[in-house]
């Protein structure tokens, strides 16, 4: 049953790739979200199917709840875009849909900021002694705080 829904949904997504051409069709963000939900449906469900016939954990756990997840996730932004065909909802559709649009370039330096400073405390981290026993200079303690070792500025030599 999963299986005749997938290939329906599939067979929308290829008439709209038809239709629209290949360029034109990858344009539109919410036909590429359309066609990935598809494509990790199909994959969770017969890698799902797999395990389940196979009587194995062939697949890991994990990995099927990540595809799972991914794919839901897909799913319910598609569920909050179609929520734009109900009149009492689709100016806020619009409305958060078009302040997502406003601030791009506002997420784009914030992760580029977020990522200098995660390179900044990867590299800092190498002088994290393996042992907090250690004589070093920093460690990290296990609630997540850099402190400075006492031994270190104690020590005799």
């Amino acid at each position: 049953m999963c299986y005749s829904f997938l290939i329906y949904f599939a067979s929308i997504e290829i008439r709209s790739l038809r239709l629209s051409g290949f360029y034109w069709y990858f344009v539109d963000p919410w036909n590429v979200l359309d066609l990935l939900s598809t494509c990790l449906n199909f994959a969770f469900v017969t890698l799902l199917m797999i395990n389940i016939s196979l009587e194995t954990n062939y697949f890991s756990k994990f990995m099927l709840r990540s595809i799972g997840g991914v794919a839901s996730f897909c799913m319910w932004i598609k569920v909050f875009y179609w929520m734009r065909l109900f009149t009492f909802t689709a100016h806020y559709v619009t409305l958060i849909t078009e302040t997502v649009k406003d601030v791009r370039t506002f997420f784009v330096m914030i992760i580029i900021i977020m990522t200098a400073f995660a390179n900044f405390f990867y590299i800092v981290n190498f002088n994290t002694p393996a042992n907090p026993e250690n004589d070093g200079l920093f460690f990290v303690s296990p609630t997540g705080f850099t402190l400075y070792s006492t031994e270190y500025f104690l020590s005799a030599d």
